[in-house]
């Protein structure tokens, strides 16, 4: 049987778009002049939605402390990523559904949000509607399905979030809509068109245009008044790449998928919250 590692390096290569990686430097230079270190969440600091270990959330308190800021960029909604911002202390604004929203969690604004076109949702429902494929529309601060599949319901149960039922996919408003997740083995090209994220192994979704892990980072950096050298991120899937290679620290963990690694700058010799804990150790070493 093929490891959840083998099948998640095989689905992320798919579509693997031409990457140019970050011009040569020497890691420990920008180890040095690290202010912000942005973290991927799924895969990266956590497993299957389980708490942060707590050695690393230790290592990410003595950064703070040591003058550095922490965030997390993730695909998550306001409310799944929750639990993760409170168990980090995080108080820098954090990116969320892969770059659709910037949100600080001090004052529990959402300081910049972007929504898919509603000409393009209303393509993407009506499609929805006829195919009934496993779908989650994230619109406004709610999460909508048109039934609880157990694929879905798995999906959930991970994000520890919840979602409303719709009897028709077409009832839905097309406003303020983020983005549109399917769970499906193989991207949704051939029904949907349009370009697809692959976040996770079976998870495909649509964004804004422009919108990126990447993009709302540089947005970031500019309210910070921090340079993209001065930047250290780290993840482990292809909705990671444009983050990776905007920081001038970009780092991919040993478990990332093959099309992340030659975008980084240093790839960690361990997998998930291991890796993290080097990235980490090695920033403190530097302060």
């Amino acid at each position: 049987m093929m490891r959840y590692s083998e099948r998640k390096e095989r689905a992320m290569s798919r579509n693997q778009p031409q990457l140019t990686p970050w011009p040569p430097a020497r890691p420990a230079r920008r180890l040095q002049h690290c202010k912000l270190l942005v973290a991927d969440v799924d895969g990266t600091l956590t497993e299957q939605g389980a708490p942060v270990p707590q050695t690393l959330v230790t290592l990410i308190s003595r950064y703070r402390e040591k003058g550095g800021r922490f965030t997390l960029a993730t695909g998550r909604c306001v409310e799944a990523a929750r639990p993760f911002l409170s168990q980090l202390e995080v108080d820098s604004p954090a990116i969320l559904l892969n770059g659709a929203m910037l949100f600080d969690p001090v004052s529990e604004r959402t300081l910049e949000e972007h929504h898919l076109d509603s000409q393009l949702v209303e393509h993407l429902l009506t499609r929805l509607e006829q195919t009934r494929p496993d779908a989650l529309v994230y619109r406004d601060q709610e999460v909508f399905v048109r039934r609880i599949t157990p694929a879905i319901k798995r999906h959930l149960i991970k994000d520890k979030s919840h979602c409303r039922e719709v009897t028709h996919w077409l009832e839905l408003d097309r406003r303020k809509v983020f983005k549109v997740l399917v769970i499906a083995p193989e991207a949704p090209v051939s029904l949907f068109g349009g370009r697809w994220v692959n976040s996770e192994p079976t998870y495909w979704e649509i964004l804004p245009d422009g919108v990126s892990k990447g993009a709302a980072l540089a947005s970031l950096c500019r309210r910070l008044h921090i340079s993209p050298e001065e930047v250290a991120a780290v993840g482990d899937g292809l909705n990671d790449l444009e983050m990776i290679s905007f920081a001038g620290l970009g780092v991919a963990l040993a478990n990332a998928a093959a099309g992340l690694k030659p975008a980084a700058a240093m790839v960690t010799v361990s997998p998930g919250s291991l890796g993290v804990c080097e990235l980490v150790e090695q920033l403190l070493a530097t302060r």
